[in-house]
């Protein structure tokens, strides 16, 4: 009986920790109408596609379930290129983000964010360099 106690104790604090993690990402001067993100093609991502979510037509995005540790968020988009977060989930499910860059260390943190994120994209997507021959 204490077994069967102890794994349903455990089972429920695995279920208590996990958080649903939001966001959403909104128009600004590079996407004035989120029907111009291609819904697709874009997702979001934890720790490069450990969790991978969708991105509604709306532009909310939700990870279900998502266990207390440290993660790094990209949308990632064919059409636009979009800020990298880190985000630190702590064991009372508490949630806070930073901007964050490649080759920055994972110690260092950017500005911080609020929560439930709001994403803006930075700039289009550029995968061509003209000529100047």
């Amino acid at each position: 009986m204490s077994l069967l106690y102890f794994l349903f104790a455990s089972l429920f604090t695995c279920i208590v920790a996990a958080v649903n993690l939001e966001g959403k990402i909104i128009p600004n001067v590079v996407i004035t109408d989120l029907s111009n993100l291609d819904y697709t093609t874009a997702r979001v991502v934890l720790n490069g596609a450990q969790h991978v979510t969708r991105i509604k037509s709306d532009g909310q995005f939700t990870f279900h379930n998502v266990q207390p540790g440290s993660y790094l968020l990209e949308v990632q988009s064919v059409k636009y290129v979009f800020p990298k977060i880190r985000v630190d989930i702590k064991e009372d499910e508490k949630v806070w983000a930073a901007y964050t860059a490649l080759g920055r260390d994972w110690n260092q943190f950017g500005n911080m964010i609020g929560y439930p994120f709001e994403i803006q994209a930075k700039t289009e997507a550029d995968y061509f360099i003209v000529s100047t021959m």
